[in-house]
């Protein structure tokens, strides 16, 4: 009997790292595996294209390269088989994963393995979706899996059926059953980078500048499901409504003026998912401003960062000015070198 290690970075300002123990029967590696905070990572399922890994994750970083909040010489990427003639593609930040494996190693680890946590969770039935509590909330359908404030599942999963799982108890699972091996390795994703003399970020930090990305991740899934399951939904109104108006030419309704304001609601959630990429587009172009919370109710776009002088905050000011919004900022208690400053989108009048 061996043991696979799973070292857990920590995802709040007053946890630990931990390692968990697995013991296994496989003769088969890896030992330790640093499991990667799904916020740091993008899965997109892409078409398997190249002979060799190498290939493969070449072709898949230039398939997703417009997808990507930064260009794809930044990224590194790992693949997997992911059935059916397609590829399960992992991205992550150059530098994050360097940071996360010095991180790592300066706790006296020495992982063999980068794994998504949200790539151990099981695979769901149809129209049902696997969630997990690690920081926020990990989540797996048979079409994604990514990393989301619980606020945001709602609108991502619609009326899809969850299942809540414990995090620990389904990497065990995943561990003693060997699917471990069939998710993509970040670890081994490209050659090790040279390393240069500077301090890694601290985890947190790291984690709270991903934050936005992780939203981001999600959303061209979410145009192509939940918006699509709006739009068949609003279909099956109009069908419903047209039946009703002509029950003999009796009387006459409006459907379509029915279905304008049945429909207001879903327009207002689309166009507040715009909103989000607009701010995460915005901080991109902020260097400096550090991210700790960015949520979506449906209605308002509302991102909590911190800043050593709002002077930085011009950048995203002006993205978001062009785009036809505006930035409301809300200054907080001054603290060494940082200011916090909640921010709020409007439409411009």
């Amino acid at each position: 009997m061996k043991t696979v290690q799973l070292i857990l970075p920590p995802l709040g300002p007053h946890q630990d790292w931990r390692v968990h123990d697995v013991p296994v029967k496989s003769p088969r590696g890896p030992w330790q595996i640093l499991i990667a905070p799904g916020a740091l990572v993008m899965s997109r399922e892409v078409g398997a294209v190249g002979r060799t890994n190498a290939q493969a994750r070449a072709a898949a970083l230039a398939t997703l390269a417009s997808e990507m909040a930064m260009p794809a010489s930044d990224c590194v990427c790992a693949v997997a088989p992911a059935g059916t003639g397609r590829m399960t593609a992992h991205i992550i930040a150059r530098r994050a994963r360097e940071d996360l494996v010095a991180a790592a190693r300066a706790q006296g680890h020495a992982p063999d393995a980068i794994i998504a946590d949200f790539a151990l969770l099981p695979a769901p039935q149809a129209d049902a979706a696997i969630v997990a509590q690690r920081g926020d909330c990990l989540v797996r359908t048979t079409a994604a899996a990514f990393a989301c404030q619980p606020d945001l599942l709602p609108l991502l999963l619609g009326e899809r059926t969850t299942h809540q799982i414990d995090f620990e108890t389904a990497a065990s699972e995943a561990i003693r059953e060997g699917r471990h091996q069939q998710q993509p390795n970040l670890m081994t994703a490209v050659a090790e980078a040279k390393t240069h003399a500077r301090s890694p970020a601290p985890i947190v930090a790291l984690l709270a500048a991903a934050a936005a990305l992780g939203v981001f991740a999600a959303l061209p899934w979410l145009e192509a499901g939940q918006l699509n399951r709006a739009t068949a939904q609003l279909h099956a109104e109009a069908e419903t409504l047209a039946r009703k108006a002509l029950p003999g030419a009796q009387r006459i309704v409006n459907p379509l003026a029915q279905l304008r304001e049945a429909s207001l609601p879903r327009a207002r959630a689309a166009a507040g998912l715009g909103h989000v990429v607009t701010v995460v587009e915005g901080l991109a172009r902020a260097p400096g401003v550090a991210i700790a919370r960015l949520s979506f109710d449906g209605e308002t776009v509302s991102a909590h960062v911190g800043v050593p002088s709002t002077a930085l905050l011009q950048p995203l000011r002006d993205h978001v000015a062009a785009n036809g919004l505006q930035l409301v900022e809300t200054p907080g208690l001054s603290e060494p070198n940082n200011i916090p400053v909640e921010l709020t989108i409007e439409v411009a009048p």
